[in-house]
């Protein structure tokens, strides 16, 4: 049980940067307040253990923990410690250069594994954390549960990205993703810091199918932590417990950078829509082997043109939230062949268009979707080699399938 007695009053250790570590991001993360030993600092009951043998100090909140633990789950403790301590220095005191809130999750993660359900929007700030130290100490094992499940809703497949809108959808229809999943602006903010780029395409896509304004806004901060303290002052006995708050509320943005990056990468959808419904829709010619070629294929022909009808017009402003979101408009034209409740007033009704103009569209479409998956990268600049055109990914703009 976590005792809440006085620390005894020690020599900070800091660890240095082992040669191996990946220089931080966030100059921020790399130095922390350079406490005296008598210094007052907070302790943190949840994990200020009795039997404890080494103190971590992270911006005035101090945990009594166990350096086993530390050293099983964590290689950069492991050697810190398997080192002696210079002269004059104890082994009980160790001070971190990371947020309490950062220190707190992590040890939560270190003691009671990475439980984080499906749902985790909520979760997100302790997923973060997690992944930023285990990044920072190399604790291998919780840095793979964490990428594994950002990387669920952030996938670098088609297949995978189809699975993730179709697990936001409900029965009814309605598509909840920020129910189910975290902010892209968050993800993108944790993939810069941390050099995560394989969340990066996914996540820009994500942000991209929101109104500028809205992106722009920014998104709402995960909750502040707050955490019933004991303030300690050298051997003064420690004052009762009182919540302070470790993690800052603010409402979070892109960067300015990120932005524009944002904004261009989603004209770039929107305009290779355009040319794909122009030349694959408008300007389409029946197949081959069309069942209606007695007549001139008219009834192919104009179940065309009301597939492009209909397109334009939810790519407009009908469907809210659904005009700058390709993949989702290509699949939807695919499911359209297929309805049979359109309405003429009078009768419900399919297009009348034969099997074999369907099965070279669905085709059409099928290579389309691809095309816009290869290229969401370089539409959001997220390429070495590219300047982010519409028509990266191995084809013009809209001809995939044409």
């Amino acid at each position: 049980m976590p005792q809440h007695g006085t620390p005894l009053v020690l020599p900070l250790r800091v660890p240095q940067r082992p040669p191996h570590l990946p220089q931080c991001h966030d100059p921020a993360s790399c130095k922390g307040p350079s406490l005296a030993s008598d210094s007052a600092f907070s302790i943190c009951p949840e994990f200020w253990f009795s039997d404890g043998n080494i103190i971590l100090i992270a911006g005035g909140c101090g945990f009594r923990v166990h350096r086993g633990q530390l050293e099983r789950h964590s290689e950069v403790f492991g050697n810190m410690f398997s080192f002696p301590c210079p002269d004059g220095v104890q082994e009980d005191r160790v001070m971190l250069y990371d947020a309490p809130a950062d220190v707190y999750y992590f040890l939560k993660a270190l003691y009671d594994g990475v439980a984080i359900d499906r749902h985790f929007p909520s979760d997100f700030a302790f997923l973060a954390a997690i992944l930023r130290l285990s990044h920072k100490y190399f604790a291998t094992t919780h840095r793979r549960q964490c990428l594994s499940l950002l990387s669920r809703d952030y996938p670098l497949t088609l297949a995978e990205w189809d699975r993730r809108e179709h697990s936001v959808t409900d029965p009814s229809g309605r598509y909840l993703p920020r129910d189910h999943i975290a902010s892209p602006i968050l993800v993108i903010n944790l993939a810069r810091e941390l050099a995560l780029d394989t969340l990066l395409p996914a996540a820009f896509y994500d942000l991209s199918r929101y109104g500028p304004s809205k992106t722009a806004a920014g998104t709402a901060a995960p909750p502040a932590l707050f955490l019933d303290a004991y303030i300690t002052a050298g051997s003064e006995p420690p004052a009762p417990a009182v919540p302070i708050v470790v993690q800052n509320g603010a409402r979070i943005t892109l960067a300015d950078d990120d932005l524009i990056l944002l904004l261009a990468g989603r004209e770039h959808g929107q305009t290779w829509l355009a040319h794909f419904l122009d030349r694959a829709v408008g300007s389409r010619t029946p197949a081959a082997a069309c069942a209606n070629a007695r007549d001139g294929s008219r009834s192919c022909r104009d179940s065309f043109f009301f597939l492009l009808l209909n397109t334009r017009r939810a790519v407009g402003g009908i469907a809210v939230g659904r005009d700058a979101d390709p993949l989702f408009t290509l699949r939807q034209m695919g499911e359209m062949l297929h309805r049979t409740d359109f309405s003429d007033g009078a009768r419900a009704y399919g297009l009348p268009m034969c099997c074999f103009c369907k099965a070279d569209f669905m085709l059409a479409i099928a290579r389309a979707r691809e095309e816009v998956w290869r290229a969401i990268p370089g539409w959001f600049g997220l390429t070495s080699e590219g300047n982010g055109n519409a028509g990266e990914g191995g084809a013009n703009p809209g001809t995939a399938g044409v």
